[in-house]
């Protein structure tokens, strides 16, 4: 199944709990509640990267293609995927076809918001994680904001009372070095 591209950007030790009030007030709802699992695995013939995600019942295998659109603070992917049923099952399938894993599975507490759920042209979501083990460390909470454009994160942004500066296109490995710089990723 092929998505919407994803434009996404993270601030940095934003919570749920300071933002909470704003959000009520922009009509955010609570969307999802949970854990989310992550194994990335690679190609190595070719560098192709996949990447199995447990989201609480939900288990997907999707492949993310970097996609033109993104800014200096904001990054832009192409997702295709699809379900499946078991997370060691579908690691274990895909290394028989030679992909390898890439690195340690994450584990993350995920905390959801939504806004105009059902029109996917002006959907904006919300994620306020935590990073449990991320390559064996943890990571303080962060906000993901993603929407359909680079234009509507940045203004949702701004309503939450943020800087557009606030936004970073950091990804696991950028966290990892943002927190423990003297670490090795």
């Amino acid at each position: 199944m092929s998505h919407l591209p994803e434009v996404e950007a993270k601030v940095l030790e934003t919570t749920e709990a300071e933002l909470l009030p704003r959000l009520t007030e922009l009509g955010f709802k609570p969307y999802f509640k949970g854990i989310l699992k992550a194994q990335w695995l690679v190609n190595p013939a070719n560098g192709e990267r996949l990447r199995v995600r447990q989201e609480g019942e939900i288990l997907m295998i999707e492949h993310k293609e970097l996609v033109w659109g993104g800014t200096e603070h904001i990054k832009s992917n192409k997702e295709t995927g699809f379900e499946a049923r078991d997370f060691e099952a579908a690691i274990a399938t895909l290394s028989k076809i030679g992909l390898e894993k890439a690195g340690l599975p994450s584990i993350k507490r995920r905390v959801s918001y939504v806004l105009n759920y059902t029109d996917s042209d002006n959907k904006v979501r919300l994620d306020f994680d935590t990073y449990s083990d991320l390559m064996g460390k943890s990571i303080p909470e962060f906000l993901e904001i993603e929407a359909t454009n680079s234009e509507k994160v940045y203004t949702t942004a701004e309503a939450l009372g943020l800087k557009r500066s606030d936004c970073r296109k950091y990804g696991p490995e950028d966290f990892f070095k943002h927190y423990y710089p003297n670490e090795n990723v």
